[in-house]
C-alpha cells in the first residue's frame, strides 16, 4: 500500500526533484526549512500520489488514507502540546493545496472556509489569543 502522509521533519532530501514529485512543491520546501532548522510549525503533507488516487477514485479518499492523516495528527497533538477539538487547549491547523498535482486550490479552499468551530472552540481561542491582540 502507499504511503500518503509525510511529516515535515520526515524527508531527509526534500529539495529534489522526486521529492517535489511526491510531495509538490510546498511540501518539499516546507520539508527542506524544517532540516535546515528554520522555525516551521510542525506538520505534515499528503503526496501527490494521494492526490492523484482521489480523482481517480471519483474524489473519494484511497484506502489507508484516513489512518495516516489520524496519525499524522496525534503526533501533532503531542508535538504541540494541544488537542484538536479541545476546548482548553485547541490545536488549529493551516490546510494549504499546492502539490505538483493539485486538489483545484480556490473551490477547496472555499469549503474550508464554510467550516464552523464549536463556541466552546472558540471560546478557548479567545482566551489563548486575546493577550496577543
Amino acid at each position: 500500500m502507499a504511503k500518503y502522509v509525510f511529516m515535515f521533519d520526515e524527508s531527509k532530501n526534500p529539495n529534489t526533484e522526486e521529492a517535489q514529485f511526491v510531495l509538490g512543491n510546498k511540501g518539499a520546501q516546507l520539508g527542506e526549512m524544517t532540516n535546515a532548522g528554520l522555525r516551521v510549525p510542525y506538520g505534515f503533507t499528503i503526496s501527490t500520489q494521494g492526490c492523484k488516487e482521489y480523482y481517480s477514485l471519483g474524489k473519494k479518499w484511497p484506502k489507508g488514507l484516513e489512518p495516516e492523516i489520524k496519525r499524522a495528527l496525534k503526533r501533532l497533538e503531542k508535538k504541540m502540546k494541544k488537542k484538536l477539538g479541545d476546548s482548553k487547549n485547541p490545536l488549529f491547523v493551516s490546510v494549504r493545496s499546492g502539490s505538483y498535482v493539485s486538489m483545484p486550490g480556490m473551490r477547496h479552499l472555499q469549503s474550508f472556509q464554510k467550516i464552523r468551530a464549536p463556541h466552546t472552540i472558540l471560546t478557548g481561542a479567545s482566551s489563548i489569543c486575546s493577550p496577543m491582540l
